[in-house]
């Protein structure tokens, strides 16, 4: 009688465990833990969704000239007042590798505020490059830029060349290079110093006055364009 009691407990308990196996089955399963962010140097965090990671960032502005937000490493060389209240500000801003690269600030002269800023790309395979006047009619700004060929000054050649940006935005519209130069040869490096003067308007063409240097010679000579043709583009 002993024995056949033991039965049903048995199976009882066997009941009683499996039971427990099904309602542990329907449990809702806890997520696994998220893996902790990598904060090695090689990795580094992982940015948020409201960062932005920017390649080549323009450098960021600080206070210049009249109040006007211009990056620390910009060398102006020259501004002119734009008729509808801009005034374009022309010059370059060095690289790190310390060479220069011209760029152009359009400012709003009321507010001293920046409207837009645009660099002037290096033509061909040459040392570096800056603007050094501005001229702006008819929704377009002519530029004038010189490039050094090489970094070695001894070397180098100083080329002069015109671009046309959009007066509205700063959009690149065309440039020209100044393949003649009254007086000088063609292996001579020619610049036009600061001043409204020496970069104006002559009717619809411009007037250059600059300066031009024979290579292996101190001997300075003085040039004058007097009605430079300018690019067929339709204003913007």
């Amino acid at each position: 009688m002993p024995d056949m009691l033991r039965i049903p407990t048995c199976i009882t308990a066997i009941a009683a465990l499996a039971m427990a196996l099904v309602l542990g089955a329907c449990e809702p399963q806890q997520p696994d833990a998220a893996p902790a962010e990598p904060t090695s140097r090689e990795y580094g965090p992982k940015p948020s969704a409201s960062e932005s990671v920017v390649a080549d960032e323009v450098p960021q502005p600080a206070m210049g000239a009249q109040g006007a937000a211009l990056p620390d490493a910009f060398a102006e060389i020259g501004r002119t007042e734009v008729a509808g209240g801009g005034i374009c500000v022309v010059g370059s801003l060095l690289s790190e590798d310390g060479d220069a690269r011209a760029w152009v600030h359009m400012l709003d002269a009321g507010r001293g505020a920046l409207r837009w800023s645009t660099p002037i790309a290096l033509q061909g395979d040459y040392f570096q490059n800056r603007a050094t006047h501005c001229l702006c009619r008819d929704d377009l700004c002519r530029v004038l830029v010189a490039t050094d060929t090489q970094s070695s000054q001894s070397l180098s050649q100083t080329l002069l060349s015109i671009t046309t940006l959009s007066l509205v935005d700063g959009r690149f519209v065309s440039s020209t290079p100044i393949t003649s130069v009254p007086g000088a040869p063609g292996n001579a490096s020619v610049w036009v110093e600061p001043g409204e003067a020496n970069f104006a308007w002559n009717g619809d063409s411009l007037m250059i006055r600059g300066r031009y240097r024979v290579p292996d010679s101190d001997a300075i000579g003085d040039f004058e364009i007097v009605d430079m043709a300018l690019p067929d583009t339709d204003p913007l």
